[in-house]
């Protein structure tokens, strides 16, 4: 009866798996899994999109500005109302790209450690003045 039984592979938690994560491949259950990433890949996913969030609005301030321009040059009345949308449409275009991008560069990484995710490297402290002293030159 035991060999007859398929074998069922099992999350973290012992629930039946549904599938694996997006990125690393484990094998999670449902509640384990948001938008086809585990709870550890999508951490690590958000910490790592929190560094590029300027860039991406960047990029669609740069194809609205340029949109614009272009527009104008081309004698076309309402040129902003034209070229702002296509900005906010790059920008979002570009934060998918990234996402993706960065997933791609994570996977093999996150399949080939275990455990929690290391801690954030803490920021650079701000230098501190020099202190004056006073009576020499």
């Amino acid at each position: 009866m035991f060999r007859e039984q398929g074998y069922v592979e099992r999350c973290y938690c012992e629930a039946e798996a549904v599938r694996g994560c997006g990125c690393c491949g484990r094998a999670r259950c449902e509640s384990h899994l948001s938008d086809s990433l585990c709870d550890r890949c999508s951490r690590a996913l958000t910490r790592e999109l929190a560094t590029l969030t300027g860039r991406a609005w960047a990029v669609g301030g740069v194809v609205g500005a340029v949109g614009v321009l272009g527009l104008m040059v081309a004698h076309v009345g309402p040129a902003c109302i034209l070229a702002a949308p296509a900005g906010i449409v790059a920008g979002y275009l570009q934060r998918r790209l990234q996402r993706r991008s960065v997933q791609a560069a994570l996977a093999p990484v996150m399949s080939a450690t275990k455990g929690e995710l290391a801690a954030p490297p803490e920021p650079p402290a701000f230098p501190s003045a020099p202190t004056a002293t006073y009576g020499s030159y």
